[in-house]
């Protein structure tokens, strides 16, 4: 009792043993830690100690992660398919737009414009200019054939309207004048059998006179007269094709 009272009065408290488990309670303590439901005092969880260990939840927002992405991607994928839509649309829109109004290339069948122009080679015409004014004498031109549907011819240029026309010993006279045509190799000029055309011919105003550079193989004016204005399609300005025949047409 003395010695309890001195301890007291000293300040300190007497030291209690601490009582060490035995091995049926480390057994017991370590089910319950596993278990989660324990942590016996004196003896501290484990920490985890490898990135496998880490609570499954982080893993699980960052699966969920590329899933948010997906409306992103479907839309950015949208746009670009529409993108690439309109850009045909308006590649073709173009090119039929250029191809109706502006220009036209055409393979020649026939051999009317030789040696001009030969069968199979490829000219470039215009569509515009026809729109401003008459085309002039020299010019060669594409229009709608006059006696076949849907068919495209392509001739020289002789006369326009007011005009009068006459052939007279296998030369062509516009208004008495005899023409120079170097571009028909001397190919001698005559009326056609058949035809309905009587000389000397005056054109009507609004229309041309239209031949074929070869004279003795070319249904033209001399078989169906002179061709309207309105028929006109376009103005040929040069062979392209093949390479080795290119030039400008004049």
């Amino acid at each position: 009792m003395a010695e309890n009272e001195n301890s007291n009065i000293n300040g300190q408290q007497p030291l209690r043993p601490t009582s060490t488990p035995s091995f049926d309670e480390y057994q017991q303590q370590m089910h319950n830690q596993n278990a989660g439901n324990f942590n016996p005092q004196g003896f501290t969880s484990p920490q985890p100690t490898s990135i496998f260990d880490q609570p499954q939840t982080q893993n699980a927002n960052h699966s969920a992660e590329p899933h948010s992405y997906k409306p992103k991607q479907r839309q950015s994928s949208f746009k670009t398919f529409l993108k690439l839509v309109l850009t045909i649309i308006f590649i073709v829109g173009l090119a039929w737009a250029l191809r109706e109004f502006v220009f036209q290339a055409y393979e020649i069948p026939s051999g009317s414009m030789e040696h001009t122009i030969m069968t199979g080679d490829v000219v470039f015409a215009e569509k515009v200019s026809h729109y401003f004014g008459p085309p002039k004498r020299g010019d060669i031109i594409t229009f709608n054939d006059p006696e076949v549907s849907g068919r495209i011819l392509i001739k020289r240029v002789i006369a326009t309207g007011g005009q009068t026309v006459n052939i007279k010993n296998n030369k062509v006279y516009v208004d008495n004048v005899e023409l120079d045509e170097p571009y028909t190799n001397a190919l001698p000029t005559k009326q056609l059998a058949n035809s309905k055309v009587k000389f000397p011919y005056t054109i009507p105003a609004d229309e041309v006179w239209v031949m074929g550079d070869n004279r003795t193989n070319s249904q033209d004016s001399r078989y169906y007269g002179s061709v309207p204005m309105s028929s006109i399609i376009g103005h040929a300005l040069a062979i392209y094709w093949p390479t080795d025949h290119f030039k400008v047409l004049t």
